[in-house]
């Protein structure tokens, strides 16, 4: 039933004079501006890059022999992956911000 009671309720609530109220419909969504959802899509496409650059990276990592990658190089890239986690967290924090999550 619209009230979300059951038939038998229903009746012995109308029976006795009970008000009877139509069930709730849930919380309604929230109205995000377009501002906000324009940002969040941005700030997702330079996750998925970030997350594309660092794949390859550890790619590169793996497929070459370390004695092959200077040390230097080997430390850039541990560097890089660290920066770009930072990066990463706090567009995370960012989107959950702008979507009401916590």
């Amino acid at each position: 039933m619209a009230s979300g009671l059951k038939l038998s309720a229903y009746i012995r609530a109308s029976g006795l004079g009970l008000e009877i109220k139509p069930k709730p419909i849930g919380r309604p969504k929230p109205i995000v501006p377009e501002v906000n959802r324009k940002l969040y899509f941005e700030l997702n496409k330079i996750g998925v890059n970030l997350n594309q650059a660092v794949k390859e990276l550890y790619g590169l990592r793996r497929s070459m022999p370390e004695s092959k990658l200077s040390k230097q190089l080997l430390e850039r890239i541990i560097d890089f992956d660290l920066r770009v986690t930072r990066i990463v967290n706090q567009m995370d924090a960012i989107k959950r911000a702008l979507s009401g999550v916590k």
